[in-house]
């Protein structure tokens, strides 16, 4: 769409919700452009590789990290499937069920068995990523999950991990 000499310049609508990670955001600046500080940094930097790619995460235990991962995707099995057709890629069409679990570090994450610090876990297709606390799978469903199975290890609490 052009644009015409008196119309207005056609800017993004300020996002609460990083487009990159899909943190919430509070600063006023980092809500303008739709991007948290260490995103913006990646998207800025012409390296497409970057402009998508998860930080890392920090795994103590792999076998538990894929216990949490395998009690998420039951949790995704059991939905309703009059509403997860809602939950799938606009452009592929790939549903939540098929999409790869990924996850990194960040401070506000989910404390899980398995990982050395708060993890950020997001269902990742090439064209959309999409946290799971938006299809409402809380850590305590997860949690539940794990320990309905026999998955959590005798002793581990929930603590702030650091």
């Amino acid at each position: 769409m052009t644009q015409t000499k008196n119309e207005p310049e056609r800017l993004p609508l300020p996002s609460c919700t990083c487009r990159r990670c899909s943190r919430h955001l509070t600063n006023p600046t980092s809500v303008n452009h739709g991007f948290g500080p260490a995103c913006y940094k990646k998207r800025m930097s012409g390296d497409p590789r970057q402009s998508k790619k998860l930080d890392p995460c920090t795994i103590v235990s792999k076998d538990l990290a894929r216990k949490v991962f395998q009690a998420i995707y039951r949790i995704i099995s059991r939905m309703d499937p009059d509403l997860t057709p809602r939950w799938k890629c606009n452009f592929c069409g790939t549903t939540i069920d098929k999409m790869p679990l990924e996850s990194m570090d960040h401070d506000t994450g989910s404390i899980l068995p398995g990982f050395g610090k708060p993890q950020w876990i997001i269902l990742h297709d090439e064209h959309n990523d999409l946290a799971i606390w938006k299809i409402g799978i809380t850590d305590d469903a997860i949690l539940s999950e794990m320990e309905a199975h026999g998955d959590i290890p005798e002793g581990w609490t929930r603590q702030r991990v650091t």
